[in-house]
Parts: structure tokens; sequence; C-alpha cells
């Protein structure tokens, strides 16, 4: 009963949208466990993202094949979420393939930091590269 509560708290008393982000991963959890209502949770995400991606796809008039990025800790859901948008974005959008990031969000930050100030040769292999080299980090 306190996570209910608490988890009502967090939805509709504060402001703060890494407060609300939290309870994704207590909705994961709960997913994990069987929870019935929290995998439905997922579903009607994962739809709600593929109804943001048909709606762009149309209205761009998208025909052949294009990328989804998976981009946003949403996806670290995995599963629980892209199969339901997966399944909306097969039978809505063919055309659509979900990818995940060639690069981590600071690494694309750095990458168009880069080629704003006139660095266009850069590739993501040398960015990779210099990212690992400075911080450790690949991705």
């Amino acid at each position: 009963k306190r996570q209910v509560e608490e988890g009502i708290r967090l939805a509709y008393v504060t402001d703060g949208k890494a407060e609300v982000a939290a309870l994704a991963g207590l909705v994961q959890e709960a997913a994990e466990g069987g929870d019935v209502i929290a995998r439905e949770i997922f579903n009607e995400a994962g739809r709600a993202l593929a109804n943001f991606v048909v709606t762009t796809a149309e209205r761009l008039t998208f025909r052949s094949p294009f990328p989804v990025a998976m981009v946003g800790g949403a996806f670290r859901a995995g599963h629980w979420l892209v199969d339901p948008l997966r399944v909306v974005l097969a039978r809505s959008v063919p055309a659509a393939t979900l990818v995940a990031p060639p690069i981590s969000p600071p690494g694309g930050a750095l990458w168009l930091a880069a080629r704003a100030a006139g660095m266009t040769d850069l590739d993501q292999e040398s960015l990779v590269a210099a990212l690992y080299a400075a911080t450790g980090c690949s991705t």
C-alpha cells in the first residue's frame, strides 16, 4: 500500500520529471514479477510511442525504409516497451525499423558540437575512440 501511495504522490503532487521517471523502474520490477497492470502500462506506452511514429511517417509521407532510433531512458525497460512498439510499427508502418543509436547522447552532442565547429570530416569511429580515451566510456 505504501508503494501505491508513493506512486500517486510522485505522479500527481510533484512537478519533477525525474521523480515521475523514477516510477519506471518500479513498474518494470512489477512487470518482471508478473504484475498484469504493470505489463499493460508498458504495452500502452509502447503503443503510444508507435502512434507518434505512425503519425510522423504519415505527415511526412515516408515511403521508403527509415530508422526509428530508440533514444531515451524509457528504453531501459527493454522488451517490455519495445515489443508492443515493434508490433504496432510492423502493422502500421512496415518501412520503419527500430534501431539502437550508434552513439551515446553525450557522444552525439560532442559530434554535433564538432560539426558546428567546422570539423565536418570527423567520423563516428574517431569520435568514439576520443570519447573512450577521455572518459573510459565508448558509448
